[in-house]
């Protein structure tokens, strides 16, 4: 064993990690690409890149987020999550929709969560209408119900056994509280308004590929095509400047 598969083993859960070299490199490519990503471990990684190609999602421009589910987590703790955007793109290409989020009182927000509330948990309500089935539904007569969904901030959202302690959900940089409990209720209120198959905030540890088959070699081709397409777009590109004459004019010079 090299001594870079033993540095990565050390870094990697056993559950998780099988060797291979490839994974390894693109992982490692993709880094500096993915937001969040910059201390992920490999595996946390490569399952955005697997879920960005499943999903025809953009890694490199927040489709996807990668980031610890509590401060100090084991490698197969980090959460991958398709962004809000790309949710609402794939909903917008079925239908047009339309919004409205409210902020819920703590009374309303303890409520809902019940006897594990704690002072300091947000709850936010979105309340989603689907403009072609209201449409459908006005034609007919039938009265239109718009779809509603709450979604929650909880500080007590893991118990980690090992730890004996509970960690509060985390946030990404410029992230609020009532960020991430909007975010959390539009999702659940797309999925059901919508037919939409994007997994949601998928613990590293709760899937266990790792290692590239042979029937990986497509998706392993794609992953790496756009790497390289996004390598290449970051690519700062130096071009001497002309020489030029004390009026500014650009100096001919012939062959």
């Amino acid at each position: 064993m090299t001594e870079q598969q033993t540095a990565i083993q050390r870094s990697q859960p056993a559950a998780v990690y099988q060797q291979s070299e490839t994974v390894i490199a693109l992982a490692e490519r993709m880094r500096k690409m993915i937001p969040g990503a910059a201390d992920a471990p490999n595996a946390a990684i490569w399952k955005a890149a697997q879920i960005a190609s499943l999903h025809r999602l953009d890694p490199f421009a927040g489709d996807v987020w990668v980031y610890p589910a509590y401060k100090g987590c084991r490698d197969e703790e980090w959460i991958v999550d398709p962004g809000i955007g790309a949710w609402r793109r794939a909903a917008q290409r079925q239908a047009k929709y339309s919004l409205r989020h409210e902020l819920l009182t703590d009374d309303e927000t303890a409520a809902r969560i019940g006897e594990h509330y704690t002072p300091g948990d947000v709850g936010m309500k979105c309340t989603l209408w689907r403009l072609d089935v209201a449409r459908e539904c006005k034609e007919l007569g039938i009265p239109y119900e718009p779809t509603v969904a709450y979604g929650f901030f909880r500080n007590k959202a893991r118990y980690i056994q090992s730890r004996k302690e509970w960690f509060s959900d985390q946030l990404a940089n410029t992230e609020t509280k009532e960020d991430k409990a909007q975010k959390r209720a539009e999702k659940k209120a797309l999925r059901a308004a919508f037919t939409l198959e994007f997994a949601d905030e998928i613990m590293v540890g709760d899937n266990q590929e790792w290692s590239v088959s042979e029937s990986d070699s497509a998706l392993v081709r794609r992953i790496e095509d756009k790497i390289s397409s996004e390598e290449r777009a970051r690519t700062i590109i130096h071009r001497d400047e002309p020489e030029r004459e004390a009026d500014g004019d650009i100096l001919w010079i012939g062959e």
